[in-house]
Formats: structure tokens, C-alpha cells, sequence
């Protein structure tokens, strides 16, 4: 009986960790054998020796876990095959192949998948292979495989391979890595910014990272020969995306310079490893003042003792490193973590000051920066302060901290050209001693007591832990601050920012899902903090946006996280006035999808779901997860922002006022949700969150005019 193809290429994945070649292919394809006898001959291969004669039974296993599931082994698993091996119950050559026949769930997802992309990069090597010597088609090939495990991030190969292809001639480089905010950023958009302004403009690359953070970015410099240099960069910037580590919708703009080369007069089409993080936005925003490339690294280097590329890559690293470069993974990782929580509060800070009108008391207008180009703005002005530092120290004063909100406020303009007007700086000249102080002993509060928790463990899911933790404080600050700061009583908030207040805080914390390969976070927030929280924030968030449609107050927030009661909580819920399914269980379902997804339910689902519910086979809790989960498109789109809006906003109501005014009068959640169904809407309601909150006057949500009910 003749193999498969697909038995073939789950060989080719298994052992070599590429596609097969067409003619390795074709061969195997061709002959009488079974896929055991085949696995034998390729343990003869000097490739399979080449990988594998110098490893542990153990070590090829994790090998193997990493080539066919594209994850780390977990212990239990680990321990199992290399047991078989070490007792001869397997050998090398037939154990992969059991590793395939075992594989359930995500792990069976993630090799079909590759096995599908395989045979895509198999049909396509011949297109490929007069640009690429034989090495480099394997190493490249191999490289894109690693990309592949869910159904997202197959469809990112595959746009990808087809615009790698498209231009066989032209140097085409594919730019492979992760957005990480303080967790991995899912659904942000990731590209090339060839002019320069910030902005994602027609024709220039693009694409979305999946649900684990991943992107592949095609990028091309030319088709025109000769080739018009040897090296050139390309500047790839992150926007949006939501962060899985603080459950918040991510913020302002990272951004990622990527040294691309080619050798001769041959374009050489490559695939380069880079990630984007708070740390490579901050080198980018310091080589922008003027200063060399090498003399920036060397500076960040000094100030934060780590090398950029290990900070960038820092959380697979700490998993992933030996024990001597494990510890500058972890610091590497926390100060992204700390970077990305101050540009934020700098960021918000800017922007409520160019709201407020200095010459009319303490009115206030829509702010003239949105939140994108006031994170810019906060980059630059940490950019500015370390290079004035020399790389002396990092951001870790409160006086450092405020000389970053002053530079920043009084940038003329951007680096991208975009001009600021100086009401931020107008507004911060006009604030008394007393604020300022209140700023500095405030930022300067968080984050010693942060990086005293991180410095006293080498594990890294406690590290990973008590990062997200310590970013959640500074998100508190992003939360009150900058309105105290902009009506002069930030000194009024120090009570709640002593260092056991502080401590306090960040041990209280829900770190979130940590990292969405290894579903470790319960653990390393018991490490960190006790034991976790009984419902995610984001569950809690879920259901009031399904069944109320909009976001929880922040002690109703409490409450149910701890709790932990999704039944109890959709019965309380329902129980509600505002709450429009009560007349029939079809009225309940309809209302479910209207405040979900911003439309009525379809004749089917309307149907399906009713009788369901009829027959009490489900609670509306259950079917509130059930069309949360199975939601593709723009539902998924739709459902995904509004629970990634109602965080913010409930985040945004820390102050007490804010918090009253929200339960006298919650029907302004509904107001302020309007309209929201997409990436664009979620952002312009974020950007008019904070005006929306202060009350000043008529916003308009998505083309509507709304009153402002706080």
C-alpha cells in the first residue's frame, strides 16, 4: 500500500521540522511501504543524525513536541516518551510517529494544520528555488512551519506565502514574530510603515497578529534589478489588539526596526525572527533623537541591564533559555511590562491636560491629542530623557518620571512630523508644586516595590505574574491620575499610593491569562498572589455586555470576580429593568445577539437557540459562552471589542465621583457603547472616553451626537 502524502509530510515535520521537498515527495509517494518502514529509513538520513545523534532521549522528544504541535512539552508528557525510549518500548525512529497518533485536541489541530501548510510549501518550493540555494529553502520553509498551529495563524501563512510568491524576483523578506504588550497582544495590526507617518496607508504590508500574538509580514523592497542596495530597514509598527495578560484592549502604537539584507546581485528571499515590544519602541523613539543605533543599544543596555533583543524576546526566552540567560529574559520581560504601563500613564496624563482650558478655571474641551499620538508623544519623551541620561538609569524615579511628562508635553512635534499645538504644556506650566510632587512620589511609588517583588524569584511564571500585576497598579494610576493631575488635586490621591498601599494593590491583582500556550497563569497566580480570583474580569464583562449591553460597575466588577457565580450573576442580571429578553426565551436569545453583536439573530440561530434554551438543556449563562465562542466574522469582531471597550470603561471609573455617578445613572454605559462593532469604532469611542467622562458637552459616538449622562 503506497503512503499518503500527508503520511509523508508528517515524517518531514516530525524529524526534520520542514516541508518535504517535490522530489522526496514524489519518491516516497511513489513506492510500496508503510509509513513505520519509511520512518526507519529516515532515521538513517544524515539529517535525522545530524539533528538528533547528540541528544538526549529527552531532548529529542521536546524536539518533537516543538516540530509536530509547535508548543513546549508539557513535563508529564515529556517524561512519558522518553521513558518508552530510555526503557526500549520505542525507538527513535517509530516514536514520533506514536506522538502523531496520540495527538487530541489543539495538539491534532496544530498538526493538520501544518501538514496543510506543508503541502502548500512543497507546491510552491519550485517558484522559490531558482532565488534560494537548497539550505535556505529548507531553513526558510522550516522557519514558516514554526508560524503555524491554529486556524488563524494558517490563514496569516498562507496570505503571506501567496505575497512571498507573488515576486520570486524581488527581495521579499518575511518578518516573523510577536506583539507583546505586557502579555501578547491578539488582533493587532501589524505593518510596514514605508512613508514614514504613522499611519497604515494604501499599498503598504500588512496583516493581524492571532490569538497567541503571532504575525508573518511580507516585505518587499523592490522588483526592479539591480538591486538598488545591500541593506536597507524596515519600520513595522503594531496598533490595537487586545493584551492577554491585563484583559485590556492595548494602547498606542508599538513599533519595530528591522535590519533586512541581501549579498550579490541575487535578491536573497529570507524570513527574519523580530518581536515588537514596549522596549523596541522605546530604541526606535531614541534613534529617532539622532543618536547611532549601536550607541542606543549600548545606552539601554547600561540603564536596564539587558540587551534589547533579549528584552524583546523575553517571555518565550525565559521559558525557553538556560538557566545563565533565563535571568535576563525575566528582567527583560519585566521592564517591557513597566515600560509599557508608564508610556500609558504619561500618555493619558497628556491627553486630559490638552483638554483642560487654563484660561476658563477648570473647564474642559474634547482633548486636541487622541491617545495614539499622546503614547508617541510619551515614547519620544522617555527617548529624550535617556539619551539626556546617557543610560545612566533607567525610568525608575519619580523625578526621572515627571522630567519624561515635561519633555514630552513640550514637543513641538512628533518624529513623524505630527505637530502638536501645546496645550498640554500650557496646562502642566499651570499646575502648582503640590500636584507635580503628587506626581513624582506617586509613579516613583509602584514600581521599586514591583521590581523588589520580580527580583526575588527565578520562576518565570511568578515573574510573568507579578509583572501583569505590577502594569495592573500603573493602569490604576493611568485610571485616576491624569484627571487629578488636571484639575490640580493630585496631591488628594497620595494616601492611597504609600508603599504598603501600593503593595497592597499589586498583590490584589487578576493576572489574566499569562500566556496562552501553556495555560499556566492559575499557577503562577497562586505563586504570586494567593489564590486566583473566582471569575476573570473578563467574564464578569462578558456577561454585562451580553445581557445589559454595557460595561459593570467597578464594585458589581468586584463582587462577581469573587464570587465566581456565572449562573447567579446572569439571574441577578436578568432580574434587571434594563434587561429586554424577559417576555420569551426567544426575545432573550434575540436580545443576547443584539447586544453581543449588534444585530438581530438569524431565522436559524434564532430557532436553534430558543429550543434550547425551551428545553433547559443550557442556562442563559452557558449560551452567553456558547455564542461568545462560536462567533466567526464580524461577530466575533463585534463581540471581542465590546468586551474589550466595557473593561476600559469600567477601568475608568476608579475615581469615587466617576463610580457614583456611574450607579446613579447607568444607562450611560449604554450611551457610551453605541455603535461599537469594530476595531475603528471601539477606537474613536476609547479616544472620546475621557471627555465622555468629564462632562463637558455633546460627544459624537459613531456619527451620532450623544448626551453626556455623567
Amino acid at each position: 500500500m503506497k503512503p499518503t502524502a500527508n503520511d509523508i509530510q508528517q515524517l518531514y515535520i516530525a524529524y526534520f521540522n520542514r516541508p518535504a521537498d517535490p522530489d522526496g515527495l514524489r519518491y516516497w509517494t511513489g513506492i510500496d511501504a508503510t509509513q513505520d518502514s519509511i520512518a526507519a529509513a529516515f532515521a538513517t538520513a544524515h539529517e535525522f543524525n545530524a539533528r538528533y545523534a547528540n541528544m538526549s532521549n529527552r531532548d529529542m522528544v521536546k524536539a518533537l513536541y516543538h516540530n509536530l504541535f509547535g508548543r513546549a512539552g508539557e513535563t508529564g508528557g515529556v517524561d512519558y516518551w522518553s521513558s518508552v525510549l530510555d526503557n526500549g518500548s520505542l525507538k527513535r525512529d517509530n516514536v514520533a510517529l506514536a506522538m502523531v497518533h496520540g495527538a487530541q485536541g489543539e495538539d491534532a489541530v496544530a498538526l493538520a494544520n501544518k501538514v496543510s501548510f506543508a503541502q502548500d510549501l512543497t507546491a510552491k518550493i519550485p517558484v522559490i528555488q531558482p532565488y534560494v540555494t537548497d539550505s535556505g529553502i529548507a531553513a526558510i520553509t522550516g522557519m514558516w512551519l514554526d508560524q503555524v498551529t491554529d486556524t488563524a495563524s494558517l490563514q496569516i501563512a498562507r496570505t503571506a506565502l501567496t505575497e512571498y510568491v507573488a515576486h520570486p524576483g524581488a527581495v521579499t523578506t518575511m518578518i516573523s514574530g510577536q506583539a507583546q504588550g505586557v502579555g501578547y497582544l491578539r488582533d493587532a495590526t501589524v505593518f510596514v510603515d514605508s512613508n514614514g507617518n504613522g499611519l497604515l496607508d494604501r499599498g503598504e504590508q500588512s496583516t493581524k497578529t492571532d490569538a497567541n500574538g503571532h504575525f508573518l509580514l511580507a516585505s518587499s523592497q523592490s522588483s526592479d534589478f539591480p538591486l538598488p542596495q545591500a541593506s536597507w530597514q524596515q519600520h513595522v509598527l503594531v496598533t490595537g489588539g487586545y493584551d492577554l495578560a491585563t484583559e485590556r484592549a492595548h494602547n498606542g502604537t508599538l513599533s519595530l526596526t528591522v535590519d533586512l539584507q541581501h549579498t550579490g546581485s541575487t535578491p536573497a528571499n529570507t524570513l527574519v525572527r523580530a518581536n515588537a515590544s514596549a522596549m523596541t519602541t522605546l530604541r526606535d523613539a531614541m534613534v529617532r533623537t539622532g543618536v547611532a543605533a549601536d550607541a542606543v543599544d549600548a545606552a539601554l543596555s547600561t540603564a536596564f541591564g539587558v540587551k534589547v533583543n533579549a528584552a524583546a524576546d523575553s517571555m518565550n526566552a525565559a521559558l525557553d533559555a538556560e538557566p545563565a540567560a533565563r535571568a535576563a529574559a525575566l528582567q527583560g520581560y519585566a521592564y517591557n511590562a513597566e515600560i509599557d504601563g508608564i508610556a500609558e500613564v504619561v500618555a493619558r496624563t497628556l491627553q486630559m491636560l490638552s483638554a483642560r482650558m487654563p484660561d476658563h478655571g477648570s473647564g474642559y474641551v474634547a482633548p486636541k491629542l487622541s491617545l495614539d499620538v499622546a503614547m508617541r508623544a510619551a515614547y519620544e519623551g522617555m527617548a529624550s530623557v535617556l539619551v539626556q541620561l546617557k543610560g545612566s538609569a533607567p525610568l525608575d524615579s519619580g523625578a526621572t518620571l515627571l522630567q519624561v511628562l515635561t519633555t514630552a508635553a513640550t514637543l513641538p512635534h512628533l518624529a513623524d512630523g505630527t505637530v502638536l499645538d501645546g496645550t498640554a504644556a500650557k496646562s502642566l506650566a499651570a499646575l502648582s508644586t503640590a500636584t507635580l510632587d503628587a506626581f513624582k512620589q506617586m509613579m516613583g511609588a509602584a514600581i521599586p516595590q514591583a521590581r523588589a517583588d520580580i527580583s526575588n524569584t527565578s520562576d518565570p511564571w511568578t515573574v510573568f505574574a507579578h509583572a501583569a500585576q505590577a502594569r495592573a497598579a500603573l493602569d490604576d494610576l493611568a485610571d485616576t491620575l491624569p484627571r487629578a493631575m488636571a484639575e490640580n488635586k493630585a496631591a488628594s490621591l497620595l494616601p492611597q499610593w504609600t508603599d504598603a498601599a501600593v503593595k497592597e494593590r499589586i498583590t490584589a491583582k487578576d493576572v489574566g491569562d499569562l500566556d496562552p500556550y501553556s495555560h499556566n497563569d492559575t499557577a503562577a497566580t497562586a505563586k504570586a498572589n494567593g489564590a486566583p480570583p473566582a471569575m476573570s474580569k473578563l467574564a464578569v464583562e462578558q456577561a454585562y455586555v451580553a445581557i445589559l449591553n454595557r460595561p459593570a460597575e467597578p464594585d458589581a466588577l468586584q463582587k462577581w470576580m469573587a464570587k465566581g457565580d456565572a449562573a447567579a450573576l446572569a439571574t441577578e442580571l436578568r432580574a434587571l429593568p434594563e434587561w429586554h429578553g424577559k417576555g420569551s426565551d426567544a426575545e432573550a436569545v434575540n436580545a443576547l445577539y443584539l447586544n453581543l453583536f449588534g444585530r438581530s439573530a438569524e431565522v436559524a440561530g434564532l430557532t436553534y437557540w430558543t429550543s434550547v434554551l425551551h428545553d433547559k438543556k443550557i442556562d442563559l449563562a452557558t449560551l452567553t459562552q456558547y455564542l461568545v465562542n462560536s462567533a466567526s466574522g464580524s461577530d466575533a469582531i463585534a463581540a471581542r471589542d465590546k468586551i474589550a471597550g466595557a473593561l476600559e470603561f469600567t477601568s475608568a471609573l476608579s475615581a469615587p465621583d466617576l463610580a457614583d455617578a456611574y450607579h446613579a445613572n447607568p444607562t450611560a454605559g449604554n450611551v457610551w457603547m453605541t455603535g461599537i462593532v469594530d476595531d475603528a469604532t471601539l477606537k474613536n469611542a476609547l479616544d472620546l472616553l475621557p471627555d465622555f467622562l468629564l462632562g463637558g458637552g455633546p460627544v459624537v459616538i459613531t456619527g451620532v451626537q450623544q448626551p453626556l449622562p455623567l
